[in-house]
C-alpha cells in the first residue's frame, strides 16, 4: 500500500479520534445549571432565555469564515455571543471548552447542547431556533 495513503489515513483517523475524545468530554457537561460567571460577558448570557455561545479564537482556521456570519448576526441583535476564548480564558474554562469552533446552547440557565465544528448560516440559524 502506498505510503503516503497510509500517513493520510492515520493523520485522519486522529483527528477524528480527537474530536470523539473532545466531544464526549463536553457532552458530560450537557444538562448542567451554567456556571457563575462575573462581569459583562456574564451579563450578556443571562440577559436571554435561550443563547447560543460561540467559541474561537484567532488561530482557528476553520473559525475564520464563520466568524463574520456569527458577528452579522450578533449586530442584528440575534441571541448569539462571540467568545474569543484567548481573550476570555475564564469563560471558556468555566465552559470546560477544548477545541474551537465550540457551539454551546444555554436555555433558561441549563447547558442544553454543544457541537463541534464549524457551521455554514443555515446550521447557526437551526441552533438559534
Amino acid at each position: 500500500m502506498n505510503p503516503i495513503l497510509i500517513a493520510i489515513i492515520a493523520v485522519v483517523v486522529l483527528i477524528l479520534g480527537f474530536q470523539y475524545l473532545v466531544l464526549r468530554a463536553a457532552k458530560k457537561h450537557q444538562g448542567e445549571q451554567v456556571p457563575q460567571l462575573e462581569g459583562s460577558m456574564a451579563e450578556r448570557i443571562t440577559a436571554y432565555d435561550k443563547v447560543v455561545l460561540y467559541f474561537t479564537s484567532a488561530s482557528c482556521g476553520v473559525c475564520k469564515p464563520v466568524t463574520p456570519i456569527v458577528e452579522q448576526f450578533e449586530q442584528e441583535g440575534k441571541s448569539i455571543i462571540k467568545i474569543d476564548i484567548g481573550e476570555h480564558m475564564a469563560v471558556a474554562r468555566a465552559y470546560h471548552i477544548k477545541a474551537t469552533p465550540t457551539w454551546v446552547v444555554v436555555e433558561n440557565g441549563v447547558l442544553s447542547e454543544i457541537y463541534l465544528g464549524a457551521r455554514n448560516k443555515k446550521g447557526i440559524e437551526a441552533l438559534l431556533s
